[in-house]
């Protein structure tokens, strides 16, 4: 069993029951929807806490994500699509490409609509650069999943972004393979 596949069989054991669980949590106010909107958009976790990607966000910021999602709910339910969904909320300001992730995914699985692709940002854009090399993952927003390992692709799109965030410092641990010591390396260079 090579390292990927450990950190991956760690991830399952230790975090994907608790991202369902923690999603699983919004679908409790689907018939609420002006609970579920002011849950999503404030960040609350199921224990009531901010959850740590939104905490920084400000108030006000906070305020008119909860402001839009109220005033377009019924066309954002409609939505059958995650990146139809994302795009409609980009262009709140203040809101950055990690909420606008976090909150389509918390809208996404009271609506049924999924992420198919693994969409990077923040922490799972290094995670991924880490796995798979700068040129790989530069200028792109998102990679689908055939270009991942195949220890990967028994995750879903949305694992997957979770695993690079999660796993982004020991992907790169992994990755290292120390140069061989050669009579070339050992060279010493003059001062200048």
């Amino acid at each position: 069993m090579n390292n990927l596949q450990v950190m991956v069989n760690d991830f399952l054991k230790n975090y994907s029951d608790c991202q369902l669980k923690e999603l699983h949590f919004y679908t409790e106010f689907k018939t609420n929807p002006k609970k579920l909107i002011h849950l999503i958009a404030w960040a609350k976790t199921s224990d009531g806490k901010t959850h740590s990607h939104q905490c920084r966000i400000p108030k006000n910021v906070k305020q008119n994500l909860e402001n839009y999602l109220l005033a377009n709910y019924e066309k954002l339910s409609k939505m059958r699509d995650f990146e139809d969904l994302m795009r409609g909320l980009r262009g709140i300001k203040g809101i950055g490409t990690l909420t606008c992730y976090d909150v389509a995914t918390r809208l996404g699985i009271c609506f049924g609509v999924t992420p198919q692709k693994v969409y990077l940002h923040r922490g799972t854009y290094k995670g991924a650069k880490n796995l798979l090399g700068d040129t790989k993952v530069r200028g792109k927003s998102f990679l689908n999943l055939i270009d991942f390992p195949k220890e990967l692709q028994c995750l879903t799109p949305s694992q997957i972004e979770d695993f690079l965030c999660i796993y982004r410092n020991s992907i790169l641990n992994m990755n290292f393979s120390p140069k061989k010591c050669t009579r070339e390396a050992a060279t010493v260079r003059k001062a200048c």
